[in-house]
C-alpha cells in the first residue's frame, strides 16, 4: 500500500491512499561488502518496476577513477 502524493494544475499538493499499490524496499550487503538496495513495486498483484541499487563510498569510486581513465561517475 502506497500513499501517492501530486500536484494539481494550480500547485496544491494532493494525496492518496492507493490500496492496490504495494512497494517494497531491501537492503543488504553484498559478498564484495557493498551496500545494495532491491526496490520493487506492484500494482493490481502485477510488478511493473524493478530497480536495483549499489551504492559505494566516494572514496571508493575516486580509487576505481584514478585506476580506469575510461570511468566517468555519473
Amino acid at each position: 500500500m502506497v500513499n501517492l502524493t501530486l500536484t494539481d494544475h494550480n500547485g496544491k499538493y494532493w494525496a492518496r491512499f492507493v490500496r492496490s499499490m504495494h512497494e517494497w524496499i531491501i537492503v543488504y550487503v553484498d559478498e564484495e561488502n557493498n551496500l545494495r538496495a532491491n526496490h520493487n513495486l506492484h500494482f493490481s498483484g502485477l510488478t511493473f518496476l524493478k530497480l536495483h541499487y549499489k551504492m559505494t563510498e566516494k572514496q571508493k569510486i575516486e580509487l576505481i577513477a584514478a585506476k580506469d581513465q575510461s570511468y566517468t561517475p555519473a
